[in-house]
């Protein structure tokens, strides 16, 4: 059976740089070196700029010419394979630069990501479909779907095409999004793509962005914490305003219907299940009925209607009285 032809391209030079300029896929392994991880690891703590070596650079021989071709029956072959592999591929998300100044005390390697991690991780290039339709898109953005959710929900979401090599592993490695088990992540990621479906194709998709709004804050209910919020990180909220499906980040809160029908023309009312404590709690949304005050206000009083209806209970009271103290 053909088998990913693992390279690592740290020992197929004498230098990283010829290495890098003559590889196929040096786009890739450019976008690698500007990276936050890349450049972290290449600095010792110890202060050795000079005597830094990159000990080991693990990848797939040609997978990114493969994913740059966007060959979607090629890349779900590719998918397969790796599957199928993923026991001894997944060993090549990894890469070591190691120190080798002779002062150097302690461990000499500093693990990070591998541009093979970055290529998996960031290019569209896992095959999915949404609604039916094939496409490509990178493994965030990814979910595995499930028999237990709702049709609506599928349908609207970028789901794995089924193979039959597919392992929990890779999907678990990649980053996937398991469905029944999503991320508070995934799906505030979920709610801003609603919201910007919404906003940029208004008066489309209305009903199915409902459900699969309710859905994911339904489910965002169930997981979210603090730390999910912490930051500038917004979550979008599916809400109503003047009749009209709305998101926003801040929208008022109430279980009154009275309440949300008087004031919708003027404020967001959150349109979500009922019960949604937690997800109210950590966002610290606003209750309605504490902010607003009612009070009964008569009109339309009449004068010979109430003097009529007042002597009628003075001829009954008695009675009323009696039928108490039994």
């Amino acid at each position: 059976e053909t088998k990913p032809r693992q390279l690592d391209l740290a020992r197929e030079s004498a230098t990283s740089a010829q290495a890098h300029g003559s590889h196929p896929s040096s786009a890739q392994l450019s976008h690698w070196h500007r990276s936050d991880a890349f450049r972290q690891a290449s600095i010792c703590a110890q202060g050795h700029p000079q005597s830094q070596v990159l000990d080991s650079s693990p990848t797939i021989d040609r997978i990114a010419d493969i994913i740059d071709a966007g060959d979607w029956d090629r890349l779900r072959a590719l998918w397969e394979l790796l599957a199928r592999h993923w026991d001894t591929c997944k060993a090549g998300l990894t890469a070591t630069y190691r120190c080798t100044a002779s002062a150097h005390r302690g461990e000499r390697n500093r693990a990070f990501a591998s541009v093979l991690s970055s290529t998996l991780r960031d290019c569209a290039w896992v095959p999915a479909q949404v609604g039916g339709q094939p496409t490509l898109a990178q493994p965030e953005q990814v979910w595995l779907a499930s028999p237990q959710t709702p049709v609506a929900v599928l349908n609207s979401l970028t789901t794995l095409v089924s193979s039959p090599g597919t392992s929990r592993s890779i999907c678990e490695s990649l980053g996937l999004v398991d469905v029944e088990r999503p991320t508070a992540l995934a799906l505030i990621g979920l709610l801003s793509d609603l919201e910007a479906e919404l906003r940029d194709s208004p008066g489309e998709g209305g009903p199915a962005i409902e459900v699969v709004a309710r859905w994911a804050m339904a489910k965002l209910d169930t997981i979210i914490s603090a730390e999910d919020v912490d930051g500038e990180l917004t979550v979008p909220l599916l809400a109503r305003r003047a009749g009209a499906v709305v998101f926003d980040q801040n929208p008022y809160v109430t279980e009154n219907s009275i309440l949300a029908e008087t004031w919708e023309d003027q404020i967001p009312i959150l349109d979500g299940d009922k019960g949604l404590r937690r997800l109210v709690s950590v966002l610290e949304l606003r209750d309605l009925e504490t902010e607003v005050q009612t009070e009964p206000l008569v009109v339309g009083r009449d004068a010979i209607a109430e003097a009529k209806v007042s002597r009628h209970l003075q001829d009954v009271s008695p009675y009323l009285l009696a039928l108490a103290g039994q």
